[in-house]
């Protein structure tokens, strides 16, 4: 075991040495050729150009961050942090993704993620049955409606806390959503979970129909007076257009007197000068052509929605492929981000891409033997095939 700081000073001992860094990686896989734990106090200071921070799987018990402005990516799952102090001081515009699994925060609601506007990724749930069973377990508590802003998630795990309501609140930009109770079922997510159950694609990979979920509960998400609320759920009865549809619910319209687009790409609708609802709405024109990424992608929607669903965008899409991958492994760059926890950067500098490629499907093979064979085999078909 090594102490964080030291390790962090012994590398970094000064501004001269961290003014360039864009990408930290402390502990455990900071180099491929060592396998050590970090632990204690981490304090991260005077990191200018830095992005990305990772020290999952580690035992650090507390982070503070001074003088990193420009930091976008934190993940910390696997550790011991008591508290995410550490948060006050981040850009709330910068910060995209949040990885703090399995770490022991106390007990707290979730308004200290509410202003991070642009946050993409929040992974704040339990999935480590052994820490939870000698109690070290993140105690998230009450509604999701601290998160209702963040219009840009895509990605939020809450499984095995006590977060319990709010699902009308859930932004509908979330693709992906795991709220289990499998490692602690005494969790009061189990009431979200429950709720959500008649409307579950796949566990595994965290999918619902929300639509079809906000139809049966004809939600429409901030109040309006009721004789302006317009609930249609034939497709057949309503003109479609990209200015009159916002997706709350599959096919719900609801009327205004004006409506705009900010700078921001929400589309905002306004009743007597007041601003009543913000919702995403599909863009008008798409400026990014996928297939300048690769030729694989013209004409293939499926295959842009795939790499969309997992989380990625056109940017990080463009990233992970350019660095040799395929544009058929967005299940294996979704797990080289989310259970290896390594950016493309690192995989590129630091691994054997085949060697990754082994232990990802080993890992996939271990993790759905449990599910019975015939699942195996039809998820195996779509998750290898591509690779060969």
């Amino acid at each position: 075991m090594v102490d964080a700081q030291q390790w962090l000073d012994k590398n970094y001992p000064n501004k001269l040495a961290r003014q360039e860094v864009g990408m930290l990686i402390i502990g455990k896989y900071a180099n491929a050729k060592h396998d050590y734990l970090v632990e204690g106090l981490l304090n991260i200071s005077n990191f200018a150009k830095l992005k990305g921070l990772y020290f999952f799987d580690n035992k650090i018990t507390k982070l503070v961050i001074n003088n990193c402005p420009k930091i976008e990516f934190i993940s910390c799952c696997g550790n011991f942090l008591t508290d995410l102090d550490f948060l006050s001081v981040l850009n709330s515009e910068k910060i995209t993704n949040l990885h703090l699994k399995n770490n022991n925060i106390s007990e707290r609601d979730l308004s200290c993620f509410s202003r991070f506007v642009n946050l993409t990724t929040l992974l704040i749930g339990n999935s480590d049955k052994s820490k939870i069973q000698k109690g070290i377990f993140n105690r998230f508590t009450g509604s999701l409606e601290f998160l209702k802003d963040l219009t840009e998630l895509k990605r939020l795990d809450i499984r095995n806390t006590d977060i319990d309501s709010g699902l009308e609140y859930l932004p509908n930009s979330v693709k992906e959503f795991h709220c289990s109770t499998d490692e602690r079922k005494g969790s009061k997510v189990k009431k979200i979970e429950t709720e959500l159950e008649p409307f579950l694609i796949s566990k595994f990979q965290g999918a619902y129909k929300f639509d079809d979920w906000r139809i049966k509960k004809r939600i429409i998400p901030l109040s309006l007076p009721k004789e302006k609320q317009i609930v249609n759920t034939n497709p057949r009865k309503r003109k479609i257009s990209q200015k009159e549809t916002f997706y709350q619910g599959k096919y719900t319209t609801i009327q205004r007197k004006s409506s705009k687009i900010n700078s921001s790409g929400q589309f905002i609708l306004e009743w007597e000068n007041k601003t009543i609802i913000q919702a995403e709405l599909s863009p008008i024109r798409n400026q990014e052509n996928w297939k300048d990424i690769s030729l694989d992608f013209e004409n293939n929607n499926q295959l842009t929605q795939e790499w969309q669903d997992k989380g990625f965008n056109y940017n990080q899409t463009k990233d992970w492929i350019g660095i040799g991958l395929k544009v058929f492994d967005a299940n294996f760059c979704a797990w080289l981000r989310d259970i290896k926890q390594v950016a493309s950067e690192w995989v590129l500098n630091n691994s054997d891409v085949e060697d990754l490629r082994k232990e990802f499907q080993r890992w996939l093979a271990s993790e759905l033997s449990k599910k019975g064979q015939q699942q195996f085999q039809q998820i195996e078909t779509n998750f290898y095939k591509k690779y060969n």
